[in-house]
């Protein structure tokens, strides 16, 4: 601990810390869902399951030429979409599995994985130590950043990340969003400290920390751009009494130190270049798969989810612009601005995001939440000393009930009904079966809990014509399909097969899945 934080933390701090961690992990103890892995969750999974060795080698995996050569031959065309991912998938790409994130997350899968028998729930309260660290960052951070009131500051701070719905929705989920989350704000915290003392062993830091959230989410990219804003701008204060020669040596040593980091986390990533992957991925998604995450509009996710935590996006909105305008006099040092630089970076990458996924917007309210801390704290700062404690008491219940809120919706959300939990059930009570037909969004979690099975995907676009020629063609006995008894392609089932339909339950806009099985 450092000199400063030394005269700043006290056993105040400490016990704070301490009882909100422990209440924290008693409360969400049970606010996860024990159901199978989903989509994303179970491609991350199998990779995770596959070990460090396997993830840190990226083996099997293709090499960026052939995976830019398969995207062109077959992901160009919508008709050959399909073949596609069941072509990358039988070949066992590990990076495909990741979805071309990052390996440090599976590393953690790998790790975590076998203490606890790959068990769902577990797996999923594990995220809950990532949330918990970034917590302790945010008010560690903000105690030795906020120039008034510092205590105030990293309360609110804290308690506006630890109980925010997006961050602790997707903490509770399989996916490497989790570290991302802690190694980025932990990033712009240190950075934030650069800038506060111009100490270049906060810059290493940052920059060490900005390298591990590289090798999580691509993301990362828009903390090195916010970076590079915040060294233009602050250049004078920061580097305005170095030499040539001591600008060179910056230069390098940040160069080594990232690169470094870089090539010891994940040296296939930057030795055959498969980093780069992902940006391929985003792109092809972004141009020709525009459905991938959702088909409402925009501006309807948003009001979904400001809605649905209208005390959190209320305050980064308001603290946000005013900080914006007054970031001088909030903080001498401009440290607010990075926060808000990043911020909005971020705002504009997912800004027409259509999924409802709270991972899309994690690390932007961590950045928010520091700011509306500061904020909040410096407004309160001018008020004499009994009616800031009652406001600041208000603000912290207002905040401490929405978890509450938050926190019995979370645990309604896991026992809600799990359709993927029907179908793994119903797929295992089948016995013997060895292929079978299902949506593309069912098609990871049987491949996960049967990987043995061979697993042929129905895309959005595929009307009952298109499906029961798969079903011929592969001689495939058995379909899972949502629609209704009368609906054209069981009419056609029927006509051909002896059909044994079992309703499994509500596949949404007034649909049931069914399984068939063929005879």
């Amino acid at each position: 601990m450092t000199s400063a934080m030394t005269a700043r933390f006290s056993r105040i701090d400490a016990l704070v810390l301490l009882v909100m961690l422990v209440a924290f992990g008693w409360a969400y103890r049970n606010a996860v869902s024990s159901g199978p892995y989903t989509y994303d969750e179970a491609d991350y999974m199998t990779a995770g399951s596959h070990g460090f060795a396997a993830n840190y080698l990226e083996r099997p995996s293709l090499s960026v030429m052939d995976f830019v050569k398969a995207g062109l031959n077959r992901g160009m065309q919508a008709g050959k979409r399909k073949s596609l991912s069941e072509w990358i998938r039988g070949s066992g790409d590990i990076t495909f599995y990741r979805h071309f994130h990052g390996p440090v997350y599976f590393y953690w899968i790998s790790a975590v994985g076998p203490l606890v028998h790959f068990d769902e729930a577990a797996m999923r309260r594990s995220g809950f130590v990532f949330h918990l660290l970034t917590f302790v960052a945010i008010y560690l951070g903000v105690l030795l950043l906020a120039e008034r009131d510092a205590r105030l500051a990293a309360l609110l701070a804290s308690f506006l990340f630890l109980f925010s719905d997006p961050d602790v929705g997707t903490a509770s989920q399989i996916t490497p969003h989790i570290p991302y989350v802690f190694f980025t704000t932990l990033s712009l915290l240190l950075f934030a400290r650069f800038l506060q003392t111009g100490r270049f062993a906060w810059w290493h830091a940052a920059l060490a920390a900005c390298a591990f959230a590289f090798c999580s989410i691509e993301y990362a990219i828009l903390l090195l751009i916010t970076f590079a804003i915040c060294l233009w701008i602050f250049r004078e204060r920061l580097f305005g009494n170095c030499t040539r020669p001591q600008l060179v040596r910056f230069a390098t040593r940040s160069i080594i130190l990232f690169f470094g980091i870089l090539l010891l986390l994940w040296p296939i990533g930057l030795l055959e270049l498969s980093a780069i992957k992902s940006y391929f991925y985003i792109g092809y998604l972004a141009l020709l798969r525009k459905g991938s995450f959702g088909t409402e509009p925009f501006y309807m996710i948003w009001w979904h989810r400001v809605v649905a935590s209208p005390l959190e996006y209320g305050l980064a909105v308001v603290c946000g612009l005013f900080a914006a305008v007054r970031w001088r006099r909030l903080s001498s040092t401009g440290a607010l601005l990075l926060f808000l630089i990043y911020a909005a970076l971020m705002l504009l990458t997912t800004l027409k995001n259509t999924s409802l996924n709270p991972t899309y917007v994690s690390s932007i309210l961590p950045a928010m939440a520091v700011v509306s801390g500061i904020v909040l704290a410096a407004w309160l700062g001018r008020l004499p000393a009994a009616p800031k404690a009652v406001m600041a008491t208000i603000l912290l219940v207002l905040i401490a009930i929405g978890g509450v809120w938050h926190l019995v919706d979370q645990q309604r959300r896991a026992h809600d009904f799990n359709l993927n939990q029907v179908l793994v059930e119903n797929v295992r009570q089948g016995g013997s079966i060895a292929a079978i037909v299902v949506p593309y969004e069912y098609m990871p979690t049987i491949s996960y809990y049967f990987p043995q099975m061979k697993v042929h995907p129905i895309l959005p676009t595929d009307n009952a014509a298109a499906v029961l020629e798969s079903v011929r063609e592969g001689s495939y006995r058995n379909l899972v399909y949502a629609g209704q008894n009368e609906d054209e392609l069981p009419r056609r089932l029927r006509a051909l097969y002896r059909v044994d339909a079992q309703t499994l339950g509500p596949a949404g806009n007034g649909r049931q899945l069914f399984l068939y099985r063929l005879s």
